[in-house]
């Protein structure tokens, strides 16, 4: 399993996530302070609240991946996206995000079971070209009537065949008390 150089201990971190505005961030405990973010566009990273850059590479790759597996299964839901169930099989759904620049968005192959998402096959072009991953959810958490992820072990299908290649564990969803402004990068030093 892969993991970046993070300033403390992974056990002592936060995931913030603001679904509807698809912005995200990851706080240490560090005595530095340090978060970093991504939004819709690009990542940022701070500490003690000021932007820096050289933690910029790292929160790019991390956020955004702890930021899709736990929106995805709302983002499925959105009515921009294309869905078309797979023939014979009604427990299966082809997903198609949209297009950019004409090329097809990513394409995924959604199973469901008892109503949850189960396993997510999915295009991974930030990785590689030709790279396809499945996500499987394998736990749940009902947070005030909503179940969110908890655990999801991502395999990688091709080029090379990874079993378990990561492994994201969500641990004590709540309801945040914090403003969304928490999510916005901070003012160039």
């Amino acid at each position: 399993m892969w993991w970046p150089p993070v300033p403390t201990s992974r056990a002592d971190t936060r995931f913030s996530v603001f679904f509807h505005q698809d912005k995200a961030r990851v706080d240490f405990s560090d005595p530095d302070a340090t978060g970093w973010g991504h939004d819709s566009v690009e990542a940022w990273s701070e500490r003690d609240g000021r932007r820096t850059y050289d933690e910029v590479a790292a929160a790019g790759l991390v956020v955004p991946v702890l930021k899709w597996y736990a929106a995805m299964p709302f983002k499925l839901l959105d009515p921009r996206v294309l869905h078309r169930v797979v023939p014979g099989d009604g427990d299966r759904i082809l997903v198609q995000f949209g297009t950019k620049e004409g090329r097809t968005g990513d394409r995924m192959l959604a199973s469901f079971q008892d109503g949850l998402l189960h396993t997510l096959r999915h295009t991974a072009r930030a990785l590689h070209p030709e790279a396809v991953a499945a996500a499987r959810y394998i736990s749940w958490e009902r947070v005030e009537g909503v179940r969110l992820p908890q655990e999801v072990r991502v395999d990688l299908i091709a080029p090379v065949v990874v079993q378990d290649a990561q492994v994201v564990r969500f641990v004590g969803w709540r309801p945040s008390d914090r403003l969304p402004s928490h999510l916005e990068k901070p003012p160039r030093s």
